[in-house]
């Protein structure tokens, strides 16, 4: 799986959000059509929605979306969706992805609390990827350049007054934001 396959996605995704934007008016619509289109795209994986992640047996975390592969956990994202207003915070979001590459988390792959069995916790794919999507309203901190670790996959998207001036991507390692015109 290369970059490409994520744009594919991304696209698919963008042009859905144009058609239903009026009703896509918060970050649960865009983790359904992410969910939507990543399912589609990858249909050997499985797309869990907001799992909970374990560290030293307490929950911490839900990611927004966890892909699986295998029995290993092959993709994690946080999505960050503030079309409207230019107060957004997303270096919460990054700092967790930074953080969900250490080695003291456990990913069950039932809800450990309501699970009564033995379950053993999955794994994280040594070519895992972390993939923080953002869209945002023009001039908002979401969309101006930042440094990320290139570990993790920028998927952005900036939205304006103008439909035809909005710029939908993806980079990977870059510290600036990409315009790519569609």
């Amino acid at each position: 799986m290369n970059l490409s396959d994520y744009k594919c996605v991304w696209k698919k995704v963008h042009e859905e959000w144009e058609c239903k934007k009026k009703y896509c008016i918060n970050e649960l619509g865009l983790q359904a059509l992410l969910y939507k289109e990543l399912s589609a795209k990858f249909p050997k994986k499985y797309v869990v929605v907001e799992p909970r992640w374990y560290q030293n047996d307490k929950p911490k975390y839900r990611p927004d979306l966890v892909m699986i592969s295998d029995d290993k956990i092959s993709d994690v994202f946080e999505i960050k969706f503030a079309p409207w207003w230019k107060g957004v915070r997303y270096k919460d979001d990054v700092g967790k992805l930074l953080e969900y590459q250490g080695e003291n988390w456990k990913y069950y792959s039932r809800l450990k609390d309501t699970y009564s069995g033995e379950d053993d916790p999955l794994e994280i794919s040594k070519d895992c990827k972390f993939h923080l999507v953002r869209v945002a309203k023009e001039g908002s901190a979401a969309t101006e350049p930042m440094n990320i670790s290139d570990k993790i996959i920028l998927w952005y998207g900036r939205v304006s007054k103008n439909s035809e001036d909005d710029c939908w991507g993806i980079s990977m390692g870059e510290s600036t934001f990409r315009v790519e015109p569609r």
